[in-house]
């Protein structure tokens, strides 16, 4: 798994709990370099930000969620949203889980 992009945008509220504002787009690539289909569909995509690491809330829109399952010497793409602070783009980590049998993946930097 990688992350392909991670990007500023402005959210946008679709359901109830929502808040219009700044946000963080997440693009995930998953590649299955097995003989076997990777299952994807136990992914968790979570975003923190600032010192204390708060969780950000995901948006509904935009979101593609990966396939449940990617064939062999195949790749998939993700699209995942988040609510962050934009005075927060500064201090972030991005965690990829998708499995009790893998560990998981951590990407922390700043977001331009």
């Amino acid at each position: 798994m990688t992350l392909a992009s991670i990007t500023a945008i402005e959210g946008q509220a679709s359901v109830p709990g929502e808040v219009d504002g700044p946000a963080l787009q997440v693009t995930v690539n998953v590649e299955n370099t097995n003989h076997e289909d990777a299952l994807t569909d136990t992914l968790i995509v979570n975003v923190y930000y600032g010192p204390d690491r708060t969780p950000a809330n995901i948006l509904v829109k935009p979101r593609r969620d990966l396939p449940l399952s990617v064939a062999p010497r195949e790749t998939a793409e993700g699209v995942y949203a988040f609510s962050v602070p934009a005075d927060a783009h500064g201090q972030i980590l991005v965690e990829l889980d998708l499995s009790l049998d893998l560990p998981v993946i951590l990407f922390e930097g700043a977001v331009a």
